[in-house]
C-alpha cells in the first residue's frame, strides 16, 4: 500500500489537494506499530473533499470511477487493486437513538476529535509522509497498548453505541487494554446497544471471535455487560468459564468458536440465535452440523464406546466438509477441560483412525440412488425407498468397495 501513497503524492504535487490529503485510522495505527494494513482510508482537508479528489483521480487514469455516498460526503475508488476510502474533513451531528449522523465540513481538528478512539486519530500527511498525532495521546497510548475514548466516553458512546463493541475488538485483536475511564464509560452506556443493528452486532462479535484472544473478548462483554443484548440466552457461569479455556485452544475458525461459545444451549436456540443475528444460512448450517456431531461424538468416547470403522466411515460420508472442523471442536474441549483430558488419547487415536479412513474415501463413491432402489424393488417414491437407501448405505459402510450390483443383491437378502 505504500506505492498508493506515492501515486496519490505525485499526483496531488502542485494542485489544491497537496498538503490537504492525509491516510488516517487503522491503516497509520499499523504502521507506527510496525504492521502491515491493507485497509486505507484518506481524509481530504477541504468542502467534499473526499469526492473532489477521488473524481480528480479518476480523470488522471489512476483509479476506478468512484462510488459516491453523497450523505456523508465519500467516495470509494480502486488504485492498483487496492479498495480506498476518500472522505472530507467533517463534524458529525447524532440525532437520538442513532447512529447515522449529519455530517458537515469540519477542520482537521474537529475531524480527528469526533474518531472513536486515540490509537485510531493518527494522520499521514500524503504529500509528505509525515505522521501527526493531533490529539498528544495517540502515540504514548499506542506505545502503552491502552484503548482510550478521543473525547468523553459517555458522549462517544451515546454518538454511537457500537463503539462500545470495537472497543471490545481492538483490545483483543492488538492486545492492548481499554483504559478505566472509558471501561466505566462501556459499563454505564451499554444497554444503548440494543438500538444497533444486529448485522452491526453480528459483525464484531465475528469479528471478537476470530481474533487472536476470543475468550477475553468474550469475558469483556460479559464484564461489560454487552453480551447480554449481543446473545441474552447466554450467562456467565462455571460452565461459561470453563468454554472460554477451550476458546483459547481452538483454530482461527468462525464455526468451531461459534460451536463453543453456543456448546451449552441446544439446537433450536441456537438456530434463533443465529439467524437473530443474520448469519448466513451456510454458517447457520455449518454450527448446527458441527454442534449436534461433536455432542454425538463426545458422548460415545466418554462412554468408552468401541467405535467400528463402519461407524466412522458414516461419520465422515456424512459430514463431507465438515469432519475436521468437528475434530476441531472436539480437539480444543479435550484440551481445555479437566473431565475431558482423560479420555484424550481416546480421541487421538479415533482421529488416526478417521485421517486413514477418509484417505481410503476420497476417490469413492456411494454407487445407489433413489432411483435404482425403485427399479430393483419395483416401488414408486415413498418412505420405503428412503429406509431401503438408508440401508443399502449401511451395507456400504461395512464394505465401500462394494459395487451398485453387489450392494443391492445383498439389499435382497436382507
Amino acid at each position: 500500500m505504500e506505492n498508493i501513497i506515492e501515486i496519490i503524492a505525485d499526483a496531488i504535487e502542485n494542485t489544491k489537494f497537496e498538503d490537504k490529503a492525509y491516510v488516517v485510522g487503522g491503516f497509520v495505527r499499523d504502521k507506527v506499530m510496525g504492521k502491515i494494513s491493507n485497509d486505507m482510508d484518506i481524509v481530504v482537508e477541504m468542502k467534499d473533499g473526499g469526492i473532489k479528489l477521488a473524481n480528480y483521480l479518476y480523470k488522471k487514469n489512476i483509479s476506478t470511477k468512484p462510488v459516491v455516498f453523497s450523505r456523508f460526503s465519500t467516495a470509494v475508488i480502486n488504485i492498483d487493486g487496492h479498495k480506498i476510502e476518500f472522505v472530507m474533513t467533517r463534524k458529525e451531528f447524532y440525532k437520538k437513538n442513532s447512529r447515522k449522523p449529519d455530517v458537515d465540513h469540519g477542520t482537521i481538528r474537529e475531524d480527528i476529535i469526533r474518531r472513536d478512539f486515540t490509537i485510531n486519530t493518527l494522520l499521514l500527511n500524503v504529500s509528505t509522509g509525515e505522521i501527526l498525532d493531533l490529539t498528544g495521546q495517540a502515540r504514548e497510548d499506542i506505545r502503552n497498548k491502552i484503548v482510550r475514548a478521543t473525547s468523553e466516553p459517555d458522549e462517544i458512546f451515546a454518538e454511537d453505541p457500537l463503539r462500545m463493541l470495537r472497543a471490545v475488538r481492538f483490545s483483543v485483536q492488538l492486545d492492548f487494554r481499554i483504559d478505566s475511564k472509558t471501561a466505566k464509560g462501556i459499563e454505564s452506556n451499554s444497554e444503548t446497544l440494543i438500538n444497533i443493528s444486529r448485522e452491526r452486532q453480528r459483525d464484531e462479535l465475528e469479528n471478537i471471535l476470530l481474533s487472536p484472544d476470543p475468550a477475553r473478548g468474550v469475558e469483556l462483554m460479559f464484564k461489560y455487560n454487552l453480551m447480554e443484548i449481543v446473545i441474552p440466552e447466554l450467562r456467565k457461569s462455571e460452565v461459561i468459564i470453563q468454554l472460554l479455556n477451550a476458546l483459547e485452544k481452538s483454530p482461527k475458525k468462525f464455526s468451531v468458536r461459534m460451536v463453543i461459545l453456543l456448546c451449552e444451549i441446544d439446537l433450536v436456540n441456537i438456530e434463533k440465535i443465529l439467524r437473530r443475528l443474520k448469519f448466513s444460512n451456510k454458517q447457520i448450517r455449518e454450527v448446527i452440523e458441527l454442534h449436534k456431531n461433536f455432542k454425538e461424538i463426545s458422548l460415545k468416547i466418554n462412554q468408552n464406546h468401541d467405535f467400528t470403522n463402519a461407524e466412522l466411515r458414516k461419520i465422515i460420508y456424512e459430514n463431507d466438509g465438515y469432519i475436521d472442523l468437528i475434530l476441531d471442536v472436539l480437539s480444543a474441549f479435550y484440551q481445555a477441560h479437566t473431565y475431558y483430558m482423560q479420555y484424550a488419547n481416546k480421541l487421538e487415536k479415533l482421529k488416526t483412525r478417521i485421517k486413514a479412513l477418509e484417505k481410503e474415501l476420497q476417490d469413492l463413491n456411494f454407487p445407489v440412488d433413489g432411483e435404482d432402489i425403485m427399479c430393483e424393488f419395483e416401488l414408486v417414491e415413498g418412505p420405503q425407498v428412503g429406509e431401503l437407501l438408508e440401508k443399502a448405505k449401511n451395507i456400504w459402510y461395512k464394505n465401500p468397495l462394494l459395487d451398485k450390483n453387489e450392494i443391492l443383491s445383498k439389499l435382497q437378502t436382507k
